[in-house]
């Protein structure tokens, strides 16, 4: 694997299904003191590396899950300035077990409907994109995936993504995660070990 020439290779790697990885994740056990609360799972790496792929797998794969994209909390904010968004708009209401409604400050300011929704007894909330595993935000998150790709490989990827190409009043990302069938995930997911 060819990685960008600042990028240290994570490892030792070995697969495990997706399935064991999403029950060890939700699996009850010290933090989770408040019988509701998601465990919150952070899928960050670069660009075009698969971190909304993998997302959607493990939403897929866990009935109830939802999903926060940082596109979403960042969305005409700050590249790196949205720290703050996420604890207090997210992580610590999560973290209280109650559900979250929030509307980033930049939302209403430039007329986007709806909201980033957490419902009550949502299992497992993922937090997805770049920077979905800040420092400022770890003691608020369970376990961080940071996935890794080949550097050609997302540099194949990345023309069919348009930075200058504006996002709609109305987008899928900020709504409710629907639950989904619970099914065998034929993806296996690695982490360091």
């Amino acid at each position: 694997m060819q990685l960008a020439p600042e990028e240290p290779e994570a490892g030792p790697w070995r697969a495990e299904p997706l399935k064991t990885v999403i029950d060890t994740l939700v699996k009850p056990g010290p933090g989770r003191g408040v019988a509701r609360r998601p465990a919150v799972l952070a899928v960050d790496g670069r660009s075009s590396n698969g971190k909304t792929t993998l997302a959607a797998r493990i939403r897929e794969a866990m009935p109830g899950s939802a999903v926060v994209h940082t596109d979403d909390i960042a969305w005409w904010h700050s590249r790196f300035g949205w720290a703050d968004l996420l604890i207090d708009g997210i992580l610590v209401p999560v973290h209280r077990g109650q559900a979250v409604s929030y509307r980033p400050p930049r939302w209403t300011e430039h007329g986007r409907d709806g909201a980033i929704e957490v419902p009550i007894g949502c299992p497992l909330l993922i937090i997805e994109g770049d920077g979905a595993g800040r420092r400022e935000a770890a003691d608020l998150i369970d376990a961080l995936i940071w996935v890794q790709s080949d550097e050609r490989e997302a540099e194949r990827r990345h023309p069919g993504r348009s930075l200058t190409t504006p996002i709609p009043k109305s987008s899928s990302r900020g709504r409710r995660a629907q639950p989904v069938d619970r099914r065998s995930s034929p993806i296996g997911a690695s982490h360091a070990g």
